[in-house]
């Protein structure tokens, strides 16, 4: 099964859900939370879209995963970055790069969190799945057993971009690389 792999890069590192909860917030603000980066994420789809380095539709299965890097390194739960995430997808839906957010269309593959003191920003994976005739990859039952999970295609690409890291950087070990770059050390 093929694959088409893009990176949608937004520099800005999100709120966690916590900031906003813990100072007694309403319902009305974890809303606005939301809008606040299906905005953002409108703005920077739209440029990609534009400029086609992102297609104006995806019609088959993608899978997302989103690395956010912070400014300052501490302990974080991914999952309160969740709103985030939800707003980013609801904007793909918006700008119709998918039909629907729905679980058979959109594999979401969870939240990484790093820190990149130069630059805090977050990072938009996406991966959509392709039928053996390049064609867009709808779910049909016997295509199923191709795409074993989303995070096969996710691991196999993070191990050749931590060979060709190490490659181009440094002589280090091929198992010591996949794993400084796991912790996100390049």
């Amino acid at each position: 099964m093929n694959q088409n792999a893009y990176d949608i890069v937004i520099p800005v590192a999100p709120n966690s859900i916590n900031e906003i909860v813990s100072f007694g917030s309403q319902f009305s603000d974890i809303r606005s939370l939301k809008k606040k980066w299906e905005r953002i994420a409108m703005h920077y789809l739209q440029e990609l879209i534009d400029s086609e380095d992102l297609p104006e539709c995806f019609t088959g299965i993608i899978g997302v995963r989103f690395f956010i890097y912070f400014e300052k390194y501490r302990k974080r739960d991914g999952d309160n970055y969740y709103l985030m995430c939800k707003g980013i997808i609801d904007s793909m839906v918006e700008l119709g790069l998918v039909e629907d957010d729905n679980s058979k269309i959109v594999k979401f593959d969870g939240i990484r969190c790093y820190v990149d003191k130069e630059r805090p920003r977050v990072v938009v994976k996406i991966i959509e799945y392709l039928n053996n005739n390049d064609e867009p990859y709808s779910g049909i039952k016997q295509d199923r057993r191709e795409v074993r999970g989303f995070r096969t295609g996710f691991q196999a690409e993070l191990e050749d971009q931590a060979r060709n890291t190490s490659d181009e950087t440094e002589s280090v070990s091929e198992e010591e690389s996949l794993d400084r770059s796991r912790i996100g050390i390049d």
